[in-house]
C-alpha cells in the first residue's frame, strides 16, 4: 500500500523545486539517536541521503567493539526469540516478558553492566 501511496502525485517532488509537498511530507532528517549505519539503507532506499545523523558520538557509537557484535563497527543485534504474548486481564495490551528479558541481557553484555 505505501508503495501505490507514495507514487501518487502527491507523494512526488516538485520538477521544478525539487522539494516535497509540505503540506502532505514533513521530512524529519536530523537523527540525533542512532549511528549512522542504522539509518543508512532507509537513507538511501527513501530520504535520498538527505538524513544527517547528528547525535554525540559517545551515545551513538558507545556499543562498537562490544563482544555481542558480528560487526564491531555497526552495532546492530540481530536473534531469534521463541516464546508467547501474555496479556493482562484488565488491559488491551500484550506484553512478551522473554523479550524484555533478553533485551535487558543484551544490554548489559553489551557494556559490561
Amino acid at each position: 500500500m505505501i508503495e501505490r501511496l507514495l507514487e501518487s502525485k502527491l507523494y512526488k517532488k516538485d520538477p521544478t523545486t525539487k522539494k516535497y509537498n509540505p503540506s502532505y511530507i514533513v521530512k524529519l532528517i536530523k537523527n540525533y539517536r542512532s549511528h549512522p549505519s542504522i539509518i543508512d539503507v532507509s537513507n538511501r532506499l527513501f530520504y535520498d541521503n538527505e538524513i544527517k545523523c547528528c547525535g554525540d558520538p559517545i551515545i551513538t557509537h558507545a556499543a562498537i567493539n562490544s563482544a555481542i557484535l558480528i560487526n564491531k563497527n555497526i552495532p546492530i543485534v540481530f536473534q531469534s526469540i521463541a516464546g508467547t504474548c501474555e496479556q493482562e486481564s484488565d488491559s488491551p495490551r500484550y506484553l512478551f516478558y522473554i523479550l524484555t528479558r533478553i533485551f535487558i541481557f543484551n544490554i548489559c553484555l553489551m557494556f559490561h553492566f
